[in-house]
C-alpha cells in the first residue's frame, strides 16, 4: 500500500492592521499617481521649489518675496488664482499672466484650467523656454493648481505622460498634488493628454 503524505496545516497568522500614511491613501484613490512614491509627506509646505532650470513652483508667500524674486531673477509669473495679488505687477521687467481658477473640483474649474492650458503652456514656454528667464508659477498652496500647470507644459513640451510629469514634479517638490485623496485636475490632465495623443496620429 503506497505511503500517503499528510501536509501540515500552515500556522494562522492573525492580521494585524496599520493606520495608512497620507501618502499611501493618497496613492491607493488616485490612478494617476498610482504606485508613485511621495517623499516626506509630513513636512511643511516649503515656499518654492525648483522644479527644471527655469521654472520654480510655490506658494503665495514666494508670490510676494521680493528677495526671492531677485536672488532667482525671476522675469515672469504666471499666477493661477482668482485672488492673490500680482504684487510686483508695477516692475516693468516682471510679465504676468493670471488663470482665475479655483480649486474647488467642481467640473467648472477642471474645464476652466483645460482651456487655459495651451495659452499657459506658451506662457511658460516663452520664457523658460524661448527667452531662458526664471519663471515663478504659483497658486496659494503650489500643490494643486500650479503643479497641474507645470505638469500640462511638460506633457506638451517634452511628450511627457500625466504619470511623468507628476511624478518629476513630485521628485521636485513633494508636497505636490497632495490635498486630501485625489489629484484634483487629473481629468484635465487626462483629458489634455489624449489630445496630444490624437494629434500625434494626424
Amino acid at each position: 500500500m503506497p505511503e500517503i503524505k499528510i501536509a501540515k496545516a500552515k500556522p494562522r497568522v492573525r492580521k494585524t492592521t496599520h493606520k495608512i500614511s497620507p501618502a499611501d491613501l493618497l496613492r491607493k484613490h488616485s490612478p494617476i499617481k498610482n504606485g508613485l512614491k511621495i517623499k516626506d509627506e509630513d513636512k511643511p509646505l516649503h515656499k518654492y521649489s525648483k522644479i527644471t532650470p527655469k521654472i520654480y513652483l510655490g506658494n503665495y508667500q514666494g508670490a510676494k518675496d521680493s528677495e526671492f524674486f531677485k536672488d532667482k531673477k525671476i522675469k515672469a509669473v504666471l499666477n493661477c488664482t482668482k485672488d492673490i495679488p500680482n504684487h510686483f505687477s508695477n516692475k516693468k521687467d516682471i510679465e504676468y499672466m493670471r488663470i482665475p481658477i479655483d480649486d474647488s473640483l467642481k467640473d467648472i474649474d477642471i474645464n476652466k484650467l483645460y482651456e487655459f492650458a495651451p495659452a499657459a503652456i506658451e506662457f511658460i514656454h516663452k520664457h523658460a523656454g524661448i527667452q531662458k528667464q526664471n519663471i515663478y508659477v504659483h497658486c496659494y498652496a503650489g500643490r494643486q493648481r500650479s503643479a497641474a500647470c507645470i505638469a500640462l507644459y511638460l506633457m506638451g513640451k517634452y511628450n511627457m505622460t500625466p504619470g511623468e510629469s507628476c511624478k518629476y514634479i513630485m521628485d521636485k517638490r513633494p508636497e505636490a498634488f497632495h490635498f486630501g485623496l485625489s489629484l484634483n485636475f487629473e481629468d484635465t490632465l487626462k483629458k489634455y493628454h489624449k489630445d496630444l495623443q490624437k494629434n500625434k496620429r494626424k
